[in-house]
């Protein structure tokens, strides 16, 4: 299998290919929180980089060569996802870092994005 070079892309450029791909993620919340809260979520790429700068992280599929650029939720989610913390430690953790939230939103956002992750390959469970 050849392997595609990893491309640099503008912010404008990946905000552009990302408004065409939709993912849908059909599993009610209910039905989510149910199957997955106890649930240990693991990083399936080990390719990433932090830019301190502007607060964010950039995670490369090495597959497929997709860059996706995390804010600093989701990078603080997918920093914790090392099979040892779970959906419901992880989404504490966010809850706790944040100023006038409420934790059922915050759970329903990590699990959605967590969910998202598993579609896109770049997220595993540590105790399936």
């Amino acid at each position: 299998m050849e392997k595609k070079p990893i491309e640099e892309k503008t912010t404008e450029e990946m905000n552009t290919e990302k408004k065409d791909k939709v993912i849908k993620l059909e599993m009610p919340y209910e039905e989510a929180k149910s199957k997955y809260l106890n649930r240990n979520p693991v990083r399936l790429s080990e390719l990433w980089r932090e830019d301190e700068e502007k607060n964010m992280m950039l995670v490369i599929d090495r597959e497929s060569a997709e860059v996706y650029r995390f804010n600093i939720s989701a990078k603080e989610i997918w920093k914790m996802c090392s099979g040892s913390h779970s959906v419901e430690a992880i989404a504490q953790h966010i809850y706790e870092s944040m100023e006038n939230a409420q934790y059922e939103k915050v759970l329903q956002d990590t699990l959605r994005f967590l969910m998202i992750l598993e579609k896109l390959g770049l997220l595993g469970w540590n105790n399936d």
